[in-house]
């Protein structure tokens, strides 16, 4: 009985652990940069972080700029993207999506999503990477502020029927068993 009990245990554990979702992995960052002179700029910043993410994933970019124009005159500070983005995520230094602000950023733009969607890993992505580039111009000690998130976050496949089924059946026969060794007790003792 107690061998039963422990397969059971063990078989609900096995498909417990076989159904736990894998890690979601994230970069947040902060950059900021002051422009030491009037002429143009350009800023990159490239963040990394180790996965073992396989399949498909989603992604999610977050960004927000906080622009100070503290020298006069105020009213020049003004980002450019680089490449027609600013936010780009990659997976093993591939392209998984960017940024669509477009033109210039002269105001700050509240932290909002930028850009979304799905990406194969395949059998598997060892990094993801965030890249943050733009071109500053502005008085010198102007200054931007840029926060951001990246996620990558695995798809999990729901368990299927079949599956739940035969766990299901598997407990009820396990059950059964421990009644019936308990009816077959109280017969020889009674």
């Amino acid at each position: 009985m107690r061998a039963l009990k422990s397969l059971v245990v063990g078989l609900v554990a096995a498909c417990s652990f076989a159904a736990a979702p894998a890690r979601a992995t994230y970069i947040d960052f902060v950059a900021t940069a002051t422009t030491l002179t009037t002429a143009p700029i350009t800023f990159s910043f490239l963040y990394t972080t180790p996965t073992a993410l396989t399949g498909l994933v989603s992604f999610t970019g977050t960004l927000g700029v906080d622009l100070r124009d503290i020298i006069d005159p105020v009213g020049d500070l003004s980002i450019a993207s680089v490449g027609g983005t600013f936010f780009e995520g990659h997976a093993d230094s591939v392209l998984m999506g960017a940024d669509a602000i477009g033109g210039p950023i002269t105001s700050d733009l509240p932290s909002a999503i930028v850009f979304s969607g799905v990406y194969d890993c395949g059998a598997g992505c060892t990094s993801i990477e965030a890249l943050l580039h733009f071109v500053m111009t502005g008085s010198a000690g102007d200054m931007a502020v840029f926060t951001g998130r990246l996620d990558v976050v695995p798809f999990v496949a729901p368990v299927g029927e079949p599956a739940t089924l035969a766990l299901f059946l598997l407990v009820l026969a396990g059950l059964a068993a421990s009644r019936a060794q308990r009816v077959r007790r109280s017969v020889r003792a009674g």
